[in-house]
């Protein structure tokens, strides 16, 4: 539904935020200590969003970030950028605490009167997220939504 309020000359963006580090960490903290982190992440992430983004937990190391309105690929990765930074500095207190680096997956280039599901946005932009990873750790990776599996 979102998607269908950019205005012309406006292109949704959705950014596949992946967690490097977090699969070590999730495993040796105590319950309730993952849940403070997640919310920590979370809250960081959505610090650096406009109101008009949309920003959900993907999967287990993911979070995904809808953006209805940008101008540019430029923009997308820009926003990119600031989650980035968002997430430096270390996550928790003490010697719980840990730093995580990110790989950011960005789709654009989809219009909401296209064929494109959102399922396959996403998918196409985890798939950018994890070749991102692949390539080094910190990076930031465009989709090819010609990668997204036919209709």
């Amino acid at each position: 539904m979102a998607l269908l309020n950019a205005t012309p000359g406006e292109h949704p963006a959705v950014l596949v935020v992946h967690l490097n580090q977090l699969q070590n960490w999730h495993e040796s903290l105590a319950p309730e200590d993952r849940e403070r982190a997640l919310l920590n992440i979370g809250r960081r992430i959505d610090g650096v969003l406009d109101r008009s983004d949309s920003l959900c937990r993907w999967t287990r190391n993911e979070f995904a970030i809808l953006r209805t309105r940008t101008q540019s690929v430029d923009d997308a990765i820009k926003l990119a950028e600031k989650v980035q930074k968002a997430l430096r500095a270390p996550i928790g207190d003490g010697d719980d605490a840990f730093f995580l680096t990110t790989s950011i997956g960005l789709a654009t280039g989809f219009e909401a009167a296209t064929t494109d599901s959102a399922e396959d946005v996403l998918g196409v932009a985890s798939g950018a997220a994890a070749r991102a990873s692949n390539l080094g750790l910190g990076r930031i990776e465009i989709a090819n939504l010609d990668d997204a599996p036919a209709a």
